[in-house]
């Protein structure tokens, strides 16, 4: 398993104000958490900070472990199929066995 630990990031959009100031947190090895919110505050774009698709303007992100982000819009945007996804985080000998 692993952990994720968030030390004081921020984050803004180019075109917008600061999305996130000062955010910490950690999630242990084994724990269970819910990012809750309404549309539009930036759950999204943490998850995309933890997955490394995004740079915090401050602050750090560790991993222990490895991380992996579906996006919402799969198959919406680009035409990736949750297949694709899957063999694209599998081992190798399961993408070449299908």
């Amino acid at each position: 398993m692993g952990s994720i630990d968030v030390a004081g990031i921020s984050f803004g959009h180019a075109a917008g104000p600061s999305l996130l100031q000062d955010v910490s947190f950690k999630i242990g090895d084994g724990d269970h958490t819910a990012l809750v919110g309404a549309n539009g505050v930036g759950k999204t774009t943490m998850l995309r900070l933890i997955a490394g698709d995004l740079r915090p303007e401050t602050g750090s992100i560790g991993i222990d472990g490895s991380v992996a982000f579906m996006d919402q819009m799969i198959g919406m945007r680009d035409g990736m199929t949750l297949r694709d996804l899957y063999l694209s985080l599998s081992p190798a000998r399961f993408a070449d066995a299908a």
